[in-house]
């Protein structure tokens, strides 16, 4: 879904892109779409010394504003990642969209899940959290069914259906399951504009 969804939006071969806790398929991906100005972050850059890519260490649970400036990408690509950020589901969703350029653009998966929203950042053993959230470093699972109350009060998400929005033969081709083709999922690419961040006072 990524890749069409990218090809779709005909990004800028010049634009600065931040690709958090960063995929080599994702990088591939966007290199071989010639995009190049990619910089790479994680919590814990020492897995992906592998990358061909050098990436920075960034904590969403407390970023420096000074090294991590406002309005700074084009571009920024995150995947399964905001389960993973032991705080207020609204704090590192904030960073992202604040490092957001004014026209910029984000490309999210967020893992929604059957049922509703549930979330414990204090201690639990790692089977409960497997059980609760569907993996043993996951804080929150993200239910399908509250989501407007939830991450849709924090974020303005449009409704998504690729049945629509792209011919069937190519999402056929893209080995991408009819059951997956609308509605919220795990693997759906939700595209945000800086101006979906809803929390402005």
């Amino acid at each position: 879904m990524m890749a069409l969804v990218l090809d779709r939006m005909r990004i800028n071969k010049q634009a600065k892109v931040l690709l958090l806790a960063p995929d080599k398929s994702l990088l591939t991906l966007l290199r071989s779409r010639g995009i190049f100005r990619i910089t790479a972050a994680d919590i814990d850059p020492e897995p992906y010394r592998s990358l061909d890519l050098e990436v920075r260490k960034l904590d969403l649970t407390s970023v420096d504003h000074r090294e991590w400036r406002a309005k700074s990408f084009d571009l920024i690509i995150h995947s399964h990642v905001i389960e993973h950020i032991p705080a207020t589901l609204a704090s590192p969703l904030y960073e992202i969209f604040r490092l957001m350029k004014p026209a910029g653009k984000q490309l999210a998966c967020i893992p929604f899940m059957e049922g509703y929203y549930e979330e414990m950042l204090g201690e639990l053993q790692p089977d409960e959290r497997e059980r609760r959230f569907g993996q043993d470093d996951h804080v929150r699972r993200i239910g399908s069914e509250d989501s407007a109350v939830t991450v849709g009060k924090i974020v303005h998400f449009r409704p998504v259906d690729f049945s629509t929005e792209f011919d069937h033969d190519i999402l056929r081709n893209a080995n991408i399951p009819a059951s997956l083709w609308s509605g919220l999922k795990g693997s759906t690419v939700n595209v945000f504009f800086r101006s979906d961040w809803k929390l402005n006072i």
